[in-house]
């Protein structure tokens, strides 16, 4: 990206179609609020400052989130009582410091996004700002999915419209600095009061029609109680990292295991035979190991801690996860798990666990017995199933097979 770049996210909204006690930007998804998802998307190096409006009763709140996870670019103002006068008090802050700093106003972008779209890519914003940089305004569209009717005062229909010639609009937009400001100063009070789409401030009031671009980027609203279910699934999916710690005596588990995670739609980063190997974006660890010793916990401890650091220190909002699987040989199996099933929990009870998911899984096989793939394949799944929830509520527990 060339010039400067801001960001605007108006989070001052009560949420009040999704039926909940609390505005659903801070309803959580994945073990996070969900603006923290949204926040996440714009931590790029181009992105000069991200202009967030907050109402007054939960700015200490969101203030408290860009401290502890680091969102440096992150500025908080006053939201107002409806969507535009929440972007107008942004506009102004993004003018101050434009005018302020003395940069060339013609070089400045500024990007418009919903606090309840969390899952925007990179590309789709990089899109939009160039497109804007040369248009002067810009939104992503999606096609609509269903006919639109218009209806009379008394119910009845009154016509429909051609659906290939109508898109639904979504953010994120893009627009260049002078049009926004020029848009908002000259904003009707009628607008302002009951508008919401900022494209059509830029036409009506500065002159400009954007440029629309289709996309098939998640750039999908939660708006209903019922969104959060499909949001929960999404983000868990896309936002996991997941990485296995296996050397080539556990070659046949690894590779059911692999075959699990993909499936379900799981990133699954590497297979390698040390932790050090694994990228540091990795927020779900599984280690496989083989029992040979009646010390084996207290052989891994060490190993199993270091995973748990690896895994918080992550900066994706989504719970941290670890799996410790032991492939146990023994006619014995639950004599033989004990001490695995204490250490496992009195690790999930202690501060280094804190916000993060451990379980264990052990997969038995008695003394000279025949191998049982079925038993393998239903460990693997169970643990890959581990790995997609996340649940804190089954943290510390073993699960024997």
């Amino acid at each position: 990206m060339t010039g400067l770049v801001f960001a605007i996210i108006p989070a001052a909204g009560t949420g009040e179609r999704t039926g909940l006690e609390i505005p659903k930007q801070f309803c959580h998804i994945a073990g996070h609020p969900l603006i923290l998802h949204t926040l996440q998307c714009f931590q790029r190096s181009w992105i000069d400052t991200v202009v967030v409006a907050v109402s007054s009763d939960w700015l200490a709140y969101v203030q408290d989130l860009v401290d502890n996870h680091c969102l440096s670019n992150v500025r908080l103002v006053l939201g107002g009582d409806t969507r535009h006068l929440s972007i107008k008090n942004c506009v102004e802050y993004v003018q101050d410091k434009v005018v302020s700093g003395g940069f060339d106003q013609s070089d400045v972008t500024v990007i418009v996004h919903d606090a309840v779209r969390p899952f925007v890519a990179e590309e789709t914003l990089k899109d939009v700002a160039a497109a804007a940089h040369k248009q002067g305004a810009s939104g992503v569209v999606c096609p609509l999915v269903s006919t639109t009717l218009a209806t009379r005062p008394d119910g009845i229909l009154d016509y429909s419209l051609v659906r290939s010639k109508h898109r639904n609009s979504h953010t994120p937009q893009a627009f260049s600095f002078s049009n926004l400001v020029t848009a908002y100063e000259k904003i009707s009070d009628h607008d302002l009061q009951y508008g919401t789409e900022v494209l059509h401030l830029a036409q009506e009031y500065a002159g400009t029609r954007a440029m629309l671009l289709e996309t098939e980027d998640e750039v999908w609203k939660v708006t209903y109680r019922r969104d959060f279910y499909a949001a929960e699934q999404f983000a868990r999916e896309r936002l996991s990292q997941v990485g296995v710690v296996a050397d080539s005596c556990t070659k046949g588990i690894s590779d059911v295991l692999e075959q699990k995670l993909r499936r379900k739609r799981l990133n699954f980063k590497l297979k390698c035979p040390s932790l050090s190997n694994l990228p540091d974006d990795t927020n779900a660890i599984i280690i496989i190991k083989h029992q040979v010793t009646d010390a084996f916990f207290a052989e891994c401890a060490g190993e199993l801690r270091e995973a748990l650091q690896r895994v918080r220190r992550t900066s994706a909002p989504i719970r941290g996860c670890v799996v410790l699987y032991v492939a146990m040989v023994t006619d014995e199996p639950m004599a033989g798990a004990s001490s695995i099933m204490t250490g496992v929990r009195e690790f999930g009870a202690e501060e280094g666990a804190k916000d993060v998911c451990l379980h264990c899984v052990i997969e038995s096989k008695t003394v000279n017995g025949p191998l049982e793939m079925e038993k393998t394949d239903k460990a693997c799944q169970l643990t890959a199933d581990l790995v997609l929830r996340r649940d804190e509520l089954v943290t510390g527990q073993t699960f024997i097979f």
